[in-house]
């Protein structure tokens, strides 16, 4: 009973900002200033890991097509565009995130949290964003 109490106590004195989730945002970018030159340069910076992450970035983006994917539709697939260019698209995976395929809408207005890669497919490579977050407005 008094570890019980204990713990009971510590987890009390636990900041709530400590049990919040937090995503940090290194920048706030527009479509067009993500390119192949950019993406070389961001890779620059590797190796990524605990002591240097992977830089995360956010943008607004029109929402063209998504599509869950993976064995139980775990993931998305999507496709975006600038709000102010519908003429430069870019693929998107959002990898976890399959329960908000019933809160999304094509044409709508989206605000997403992520890494810059590259996919490489058909020996056809192209720029990709991982989605970490998706805020609908």
């Amino acid at each position: 009973m008094m570890m019980a109490t204990a713990i009971t106590a510590t987890a009390a004195s636990i900041p709530s900002k400590l049990l919040t989730k937090n995503l940090d945002i290194d920048c706030q970018l527009d479509f067009t200033d993500l390119t192949p030159g950019i993406y070389q340069q961001i890779k620059a910076f590797a190796p990524f890991g605990l002591g240097n992450p992977t830089p995360t970035f956010a943008a607004f983006a029109k929402l063209v097509d998504f599509r869950p994917v993976g064995r139980d539709h775990e993931h998305l697939k999507l496709t975006v565009t600038d709000p102010d260019d519908p003429h430069f698209t870019l693929d998107a995976i959002a990898f976890r995130r399959g329960y908000l395929a019933n809160q999304l809408e094509p044409g709508s207005l989206i605000q997403v949290a992520f890494t810059l890669d590259e996919n490489t497919w058909n020996n056809h490579t192209k720029l990709q964003l991982i989605i970490k977050d998706i805020k609908t407005n």
